[in-house]
């Protein structure tokens, strides 16, 4: 008996231990105005640099704006009504702790049936980073965390 209570002790310790140590990496918000999705990606700057000065082939001088892009660009996937969209910054702001990119994507129409989230960002450096999903679009919200146990989400509308 004691035995037992020992062992759901200890499954109970390393389940909040696990959970305790979870980071949030990125934020990535999602929201449309008829034909526009706006996505604006709001990153942990430490992170950020982390990552960028172990990939080690940037600039000092590029290494948010340009190399940072780069970076989160080729770890998030995102997809629009099951259509892949190439992200392009349109804005780009730097804060004390935080890196924000935004986006505006023109759309054919102004109906979106789901959007796609697939990230591996910061998964080679951060076993307990979380990216945060959050969407306002056609008036319904809904929020998702992205980490290494559940790197792809789709939200539907």
């Amino acid at each position: 008996m004691r035995l037992k209570g020992l062992t759901f002790l200890l499954i109970i310790c390393s389940s909040f231990y696990t959970h305790a140590h979870n980071e949030v990496v990125g934020q990535i918000h999602f929201e449309n105005y008829q034909n526009t999705l706006s996505i604006k990606a709001i990153l942990n700057k430490k992170h950020l640099t982390l990552a960028l000065e172990k990939e080690g082939n940037c600039s000092l001088k590029d290494m948010l704006k340009v190399c940072g892009e780069k970076y989160f660009n080729k770890s998030i996937c995102i997809t629009v009504n099951n259509d892949s969209i190439s992200l392009k910054s349109t804005d780009y702001q730097l804060e004390k702790e935080a890196v924000i990119f935004t986006y505006q994507i023109k759309l054919p129409s102004s109906e979106i049936n789901s959007i796609g989230v697939n990230s591996n960002y910061m998964l080679s450096y951060n076993d307990h980073g979380i990216v945060k999903a959050s969407f306002l679009i056609n008036d319904i919200t809904s929020s998702y965390n992205l980490s290494s146990t559940r790197k792809q989400i789709i939200a539907h509308f």
